[in-house]
């Protein structure tokens, strides 16, 4: 009876083993590119790496995608004050990767309103700070083939203005006004995957087969 309750430890702790083997092989890897933001139109390529797989077998690819922008404008005026009502002024940021098109708006919400006081010295500069938006973005099986392998990819970011105003609705001692929009990305690729096991992970296997192939000769007997 000691025998048996000694083969009973063992089989349990290689039960738990086995668990824990199994946790571990579920496995991510991540990439991650910031573009600076840089005055819009323009564009680029960020490269990434391929999964690689003799590290297991792909199951996921994730892309977390944000867009930022901000804007700025110049007007001219004459000694009165006035205003300049702005509907959109920003930029837009989209990028392109196998079985993915996304773009974000990156931009203020309703209208924004540029003030200038009487006597205020001409030009003045207006800022709208920084607005970003983000996506999540989950690839459909049918393109993982482009995201593993040997070698890299690339994803291309487009950033292009987004200048909205009407000048009827200008106030004042209004002149002239001329813009400005910047943008960039931050692009993180994450590929989920489930691990080849180690040695020693099959070495455990190989254990537990063999528990429990003796345990059952231990009951016939």
């Amino acid at each position: 009876m000691k025998f048996s309750k000694n083969l009973k430890q063992a089989l349990a702790g290689t039960t738990l083993a086995l668990a824990a083997v199994g946790a571990a092989s579920a496995a991510t890897l991540v990439q991650q590119q910031i573009t600076p933001s840089d005055q819009a139109p323009w564009g680029t390529n960020l490269t990434f790496n391929k999964f690689d797989t003799s590290l297991g077998t792909l199951t996921g690819v994730q892309i977390d995608f944000k867009g930022f922008g901000s804007g700025a404008a110049q007007v001219t005026h004459g000694t009165g004050g006035g205003s300049l009502s702005m509907d959109e002024l920003g930029s837009t940021t989209q990028i392109t990767a196998p079985g993915l098109i996304a773009i974000t708006k990156n931009d203020f919400v309703g209208t924004q309103v540029f003030l200038w006081a009487a006597g205020s010295p001409s030009p003045t500069n207006f800022d709208t700070g920084i607005f970003s938006q983000s996506t999540l973005n989950v690839i459909d099986s049918a393109f993982w083939g482009d995201y593993s392998g040997v070698g890299t990819f690339d994803i291309a970011v487009l950033v292009n203005e987004l200048i909205s105003w009407d000048p009827t609705k200008v106030t004042g001692d209004f002149g002239a006004a001329t813009f400005k929009t910047y943008g960039g990305a931050d692009v993180k690729l994450t590929y989920s995957y489930r691990s080849v096991p180690e040695p020693g992970s099959l070495a455990l296997l190989a254990l537990g087969g063999l528990a429990l192939g003796f345990a059952r000769r231990q009951r016939k007997a």
